[in-house]
C-alpha cells in the first residue's frame, strides 16, 4: 500500500449556526510513518463499518462538481491541491446552511492497494483527550482525530470509474437521528446509490454462504452448523422485511444474528467481499429464500426442502441420498408411479 498524494484542508462550522469556512492547506501533508499509520487506521475503520453504501456519480456534473474536478486532475489538468481545494470549497457550501453539522478536517488521500488506483475522502472530527505530562506531575490536553468513528467518508475506484464500470463508488453516512444525518456529504461527493433488490438480496445470500464456509474452512464452525447460522441470517431478514422499517440500512444486527461471539468478523468479512451488497435496501422475499431452503432442478427431477428438514431428515453417503422417515405422502407418491 502505497500513498501517492495527500492533503488536509481545516473545516471551521460550529454546531447549533449556520456558516462554514474553510482553511486552505498551502501543500500536501508530508509522507511520514505517522501519516502511514493514520491511513491504515483510517481504512481499517472504513472496512469495519456497518453500513456503506455503494453506487457511482451524480450524471449531472453541472450541480455535482466534485467528480469533474477529479476528472481535470486525472487529465493532469490540475495538481492533487488544487483539486483537494475545489473539494473544500465544495464541501462548506454544502455544510453552510446545515445547523447541526460541525467542523473538523477533510482529508482526501490517493493510494494504492493490491494494484488499484484508490481516492478516499472523509471528513475527520478533533476530539479532546487528556494524557499524562512527560514528568508524571499532571494531566495536559491530548487533542486527537477520532478515526474509531468514522462518520462521513467516500472511496472510489478511480481505474473502475474511469474504465465505465457500474459500481466503483462506496460510502458511510452517520445515520444518528440525534445528531442528524449527514446527507450534506453525499450530496457534497455526488453519491448516487444504485440499488434493485433481488440483486442486493441475492448478494447478501452469497455473502453470507461464503462467510458461512470460510468459518468451516478455518476451524471455526464445525460443517454441520452452517443450516443453522444460514437460518439465523434468513430470519433476522425476514423479521427485518415484513417490519415497520423493512430497509437493512446497515449489517450490525445482521451480524450479531448469525455470529454474536464476534460480529464484526461479519461485517469486516462482507465489506471485504467483491460481491458486498450496498445498505438501505429492501430485502427481496424470493432471493433471501435461498438461506432458508434447498432448491435443486433438473431436467429429471425438482427438489426444494428447508434446511432445517436436511438437518432432521436428510443423510449423505458418498454420492448415496438417504430420506430418514420422509413424509407419508412423498412415501404414497413414490410406491404408486
Amino acid at each position: 500500500m502505497e500513498i501517492l498524494n495527500a492533503v488536509a484542508h481545516k473545516v471551521n462550522k460550529e454546531r447549533g449556526v449556520k456558516g462554514a469556512s474553510l482553511d486552505e492547506a498551502k501543500g500536501e501533508l508530508a509522507r511520514t510513518d505517522e501519516l502511514n499509520s493514520l491511513m491504515l487506521t483510517l481504512l481499517d475503520s472504513y472496512n469495519n463499518r456497518s453500513s456503506r453504501f455503494a453506487g457511482s456519480f451524480e450524471d449531472d456534473e453541472d450541480n455535482y462538481r466534485f467528480s469533474v474536478h477529479l476528472r481535470d486532475h486525472l487529465n493532469e489538468k490540475t495538481d492533487f491541491i488544487a483539486f483537494s481545494i475545489h473539494a473544500g470549497r465544495r464541501l462548506v457550501v454544502a455544510m453552510n446552511d446545515v445547523v447541526f453539522a460541525g467542523g473538523g478536517y477533510m482529508l482526501l488521500l490517493r493510494y494504492t492497494h493490491q494494484q488499484r488506483d484508490m481516492l478516499m475522502v472523509a471528513k475527520l472530527n478533533p476530539q479532546s483527550g487528556a494524557i499524562f505530562s512527560d514528568d508524571l506531575d499532571k494531566v495536559v490536553r491530548a487533542p486527537y482525530l477520532n478515526l474509531d468513528r468514522l462518520q462521513v467518508a467516500a472511496r472510489i475506484d478511480l481505474a473502475a470509474w474511469l474504465a465505465g464500470g457500474e459500481r466503483y463508488l462506496s460510502f458511510v453516512l452517520k445515520k444518528n437521528k440525534d445528531d442528524g444525518p449527514s446527507d450534506y456529504f453525499q450530496e457534497f461527493v455526488g453519491c448516487k446509490v444504485d440499488q434493485d433488490s433481488k440483486v442486493e438480496s441475492k448478494k447478501l445470500v452469497l455473502v453470507v454462504k461464503d462467510f458461512a464456509s470460510s468459518l468451516v474452512d478455518a476451524g471455526a464452525m464445525p460443517a454441520g452448523d452452517v443450516p443453522d447460522l444460514q437460518r439465523r441470517a434468513f430470519d433476522y431478514v425476514e423479521g427485518l422485511r415484513k417490519s415497520d422499517s423493512p430497509r437493512l440500512d446497515d449489517f450490525e444486527g445482521l451480524a450479531n444474528a448469525i455470529w454474536p461471539d464476534e460480529p464484526t468478523a461479519f461485517v469486516h468479512f462482507l465489506n471485504g467481499h467483491e460481491s458486498a451488497p450496498s445498505a438501505g435496501f429492501l430485502p427481496d422475499a424470493t432471493s433471501i429464500k435461498a438461506l432458508s431452503d434447498i432448491n435443486y432442478k433438473s431436467k429429471e427431477l425438482s427438489l426444494k426442502m428447508t434446511y432445517t428438514f436436511k438437518q432432521d431428515h436428510v443423510h449423505l453417503d458418498g454420492t448415496t441420498v438417504v430420506i430418514k422417515h420422509a413424509p407419508e405422502k412423498l412415501i404414497q407418491e413414490l410406491n404408486e408411479s
